[in-house]
């Protein structure tokens, strides 16, 4: 079953799409589409059931609901008028069940067949909006009163040719059939939250793991928490900054490609000591690095955790065939740390 439903909306998710459609326009402009082509099906099969129980005039409503639907759905299909569609078949889901029920002679003498009605506010929250599900709601109650109060008059209870037994039948397929509509749709509307909400927990999830590659995880936290001013006294912190010796000068003989991946190279071995020694990369500028121990969160032997990253650094450079080193220098004392700027924040 949902492999054939899959196959349906594959097969007319074309129609009626222009360019500038976006994802969630082209699946409500599809699935409006399947579920008029639906309804309209099932509206021969009511007006031919009713033809046979001898209620002609009610037969006309489903039946008229049938050929609006195909004439709308052809317009439809030549100018993408998703509105005018929309519109129609909101319409005429609230209306022609209600006239059913004024030809049947009331809400009990028609089987509840008004309970059709209801797919028009239902309708109206799926492909529209909440506001436009009220307003429908709204004209679905003052109908489900108006018509009712004028049916009996219009078309006593008597003149109905249905016998008991058929309307006991059509009750149940009345309220089971409406029942199923709105099962539907609300479940295309629950399947559309769950999505939205999967997409911005994706999205939330991308710009944490962005915030955790630019600040420390503690500050990305409470940045993701809604504090926006982030400013900390920090009793003792250790600073480094290192820079690469006669780096003007070795960068006169070397190409940009060549340049970009020397200082690749390089900032990746103080990336990875940093990172065991747990110290906090703060930012680089051309060729210089800095980090700070003991923030944004205290550390014990954080000046002899930044000595090591040192020794560490001179270690691993020393490796290196092109002879590159590395000034050093490294101050221990209070400082302010904080989050400035409100774009491209550091």
């Amino acid at each position: 079953m949902k492999g054939a439903f899959r196959s349906l909306v594959a097969s007319v998710s074309h129609i009626g799409v222009l360019p500038g459609d976006n994802s969630d326009q082209k699946l409500k402009k599809t699935l409006l589409l399947i579920s008029a082509g639906m309804m309209s099906l099932a509206g021969i099969f009511w007006g031919a059931l009713y033809l046979w129980l001898g209620e002609p005039t009610a037969a006309m409503m489903p039946i008229a609901y049938s050929l609006i639907s195909w004439i709308t759905l052809l317009i439809f299909a030549r100018t993408g008028e998703y509105h005018f569609l929309r519109k129609v078949q909101l319409t005429s889901s609230l209306l022609l069940p209600m006239l059913m029920m004024v030809a049947l002679g009331g809400f009990i003498a028609s089987s509840a067949v008004a309970l059709w009605s209801v797919t028009a506010p239902i309708g109206a929250l799926v492909f529209a909006s909440r506001k436009a599900g009220a307003i429908w709601f709204v004209a679905f109650v003052a109908g489900l009163i108006g018509f009712g109060v004028l049916a009996p008059i219009i078309s006593p209870d008597g003149a109905s040719q249905i016998t008991p037994l058929a309307r006991s039948i059509l009750f149940v397929l009345n309220i089971s059939g409406a029942s199923l509509v709105v099962l539907v749709l609300m479940n295309y509307f629950a399947s559309g939250q769950a999505a939205a909400l999967k997409l911005v927990e994706i999205e939330r999830a991308k710009v944490g793991d962005l915030l955790n590659q630019i600040l420390p995880p503690e500050i990305a936290v409470r940045m993701t928490e809604g504090q926006n001013h982030i400013a900390d006294h920090l009793d003792e912190v250790t600073i480094l900054f290192a820079d690469i010796v006669n780096f003007t000068e070795m960068s006169r003989r070397m190409t940009a490609e060549d340049l970009v991946q020397c200082l690749e190279e390089v900032f990746s071995v103080c990336d990875e000591i940093a990172d065991q020694l747990n110290l906090e990369k703060i930012k680089t500028i051309g060729d210089a690095y800095m980090l700070a121990g003991s923030a944004p969160l205290p550390q014990e032997d954080h000046a002899l955790h930044v000595a090591d990253f040192a020794r560490q650094l001179h270690q691993r450079l020393a490796l290196r065939p092109d002879g590159l080193q590395m000034r050093v220098g490294i101050a221990t004392g209070p400082a302010v740390g904080g989050v400035i700027g409100e774009n491209k924040f550091f």
